[in-house]
């Protein structure tokens, strides 16, 4: 260890500091940790980090071949999975029905911990204080394109799962990762549109300019308007009010066309009416078909110009 600086990448190896320290003293005291050995800290977080999603990731995927092997309806069982993963990651915590769990590894004490029950798997994993952690996370994903490995305090694992941080951090990226993985399964079931490589910042734009314009409802969450493009088997109550005619909606679907992948067992316009409702009602895939843009009005098809433009641009 060089004698000019008080602490190395060792002492943090050792459980000496945590990252905290780091960043939290770097700036305030220059001979805290060298410029090198902080960045063998960062290195070490980003390896740890993936080294533990990989193994839970793993054992995870392990124990779900086998059980949909014994399925008699794999798609059905893939489908549930998907839906229960993306609720965890998107789904409104408030939503959820609270339960009580057994903690049974004091049952002198049996300790009960009130969480959320996720449907449709009714997964009793994570409290609101935990889904929010996790809920947080994905959302800076979806914003930067990265985990936040800064979120690895110790080299120790089981020290990890304690700080809240590294908990949501890696919860989000063990459930992103599932369902990415089911979903590219053979017999993963989707009614939805599905958008390579989505980009869920200019998606999030689209839905946003929409609801300006007064296209879809005000409290259309960003997770509802992204699982109409990602691939998703989706339930009725997850469709999402299209406020204006046929007409606009059929254009607003033919601009995004391009981008768009559709199951080889839906049509294109079939798959509208399992994604949105008109003004309530249901979509009908004929009449929605047939409707054109010679009705629309300027102001309409300008405004669905502008917006689908924000996606059809390289």
């Amino acid at each position: 260890m060089d004698s000019k600086y008080r602490y190395s990448f060792q002492d943090w190896l050792n459980g000496t500091i945590t990252f905290t320290d780091i960043a939290s003293n770097i700036f305030y005291e220059k001979d805290y940790i060298s410029p090198e050995d902080k960045e063998k800290v960062q290195q070490k977080q980003r390896e740890i980090f993936n080294q533990i999603l990989d193994d839970r990731f793993e054992i995870k995927k392990s124990f779900l071949i086998q059980s949909f092997r014994r399925s008699s309806n794999r798609g059905s069982e893939i489908s549930k999975h998907i839906t229960t993963y993306e609720n965890i990651l998107y789904g409104n915590i408030d939503g959820f029905e609270d339960t009580t769990v057994i903690i049974e590894e004091d049952f002198m004490k049996a300790p009960e911990l009130t969480v959320k029950l996720i449907p449709p798997l009714n997964e009793t994993n994570h409290g609101s204080v935990e889904l929010n952690f996790i809920q947080e996370s994905i959302e800076s994903y979806h914003q930067t394109g990265d985990w936040d490995y800064r979120t690895v305090q110790t080299p120790n694992p089981k020290d990890l799962f304690g700080h809240m941080d590294f908990y949501g951090e890696f919860y989000a990226g063990f459930y992103y990762r599932l369902i990415n993985y089911l979903k590219s399964l053979k017999d993963a079931p989707y009614n939805s549109y599905k958008v390579e490589d989505l980009n869920y910042e200019k998606f999030g734009l689209i839905r946003a300019e929409l609801k300006k314009a007064g296209y879809i409802t005000e409290d259309i969450s960003p997770a509802a308007f992204l699982r109409i493009f990602s691939g998703s088997f989706l339930e009725e109550s997850q469709k999402i009010d299209w406020l204006k005619n046929y007409n606009t909606l059929n254009f607003f679907l033919r601009r995004l066309k391009p981008k768009i992948y559709t199951s080889k067992n839906h049509g294109f316009y079939d798959i509208a009416s399992n994604c949105f409702l008109i003004k309530g009602g249901v979509v009908n895939p004929s009449t929605l078909r047939k409707a054109t843009s010679e009705k629309l009005k300027p102001k309409e098809e300008m405004e669905i110009l502008q917006i689908t433009g924000k996606i059809l641009k390289k």
